[in-house]
């Protein structure tokens, strides 16, 4: 997915953060008054999503990876990755401003638009 979905399209339409090995690695850290700040893109969307908004909003020099140890994960058939490659692309290329069939993803406000409270800890 990575490798043949997200990086090709993260590098051919954001290019400055070609550098980020890992798009869609399910771990990251964010400040809560930055996640606050910025929409989420709900499946498997949000991670590619958040990379995005966070460089659009702070910076290339905002983002920062750090190795976290070797994380093993089961390889899946073409036939359920191709639904998360379509959300995953959908996502970038809607954020590159590219319209086109692929485009079904919404983004959702930001939280603090909501006027939800978000719980401390």
């Amino acid at each position: 997915m990575t490798e043949l979905t997200a990086r090709p399209l993260l590098e051919a339409f954001f290019s400055e953060l070609g550098f980020v090995r890992q798009p869609l690695g399910r771990e990251y850290a964010i400040r809560r008054s930055a996640a606050l700040e910025l929409p989420f893109v709900g499946g498997y969307g949000v991670e590619g999503g958040l990379l995005i908004d966070v460089f659009r909003r702070f910076g290339a020099t905002s983002i920062v990876e750090v190795e976290a140890g070797h994380r093993g994960h089961r390889h899946r058939p073409l036939r359920e990755l191709a639904p998360m490659a379509r959300v995953v692309a959908s996502t970038i290329l809607q954020l590159a401003g590219v319209v086109c069939e692929l485009n079904e993803v919404g983004h959702r406000p930001a939280l603090s638009s909501l006027g939800c409270s978000v719980g401390e800890g």
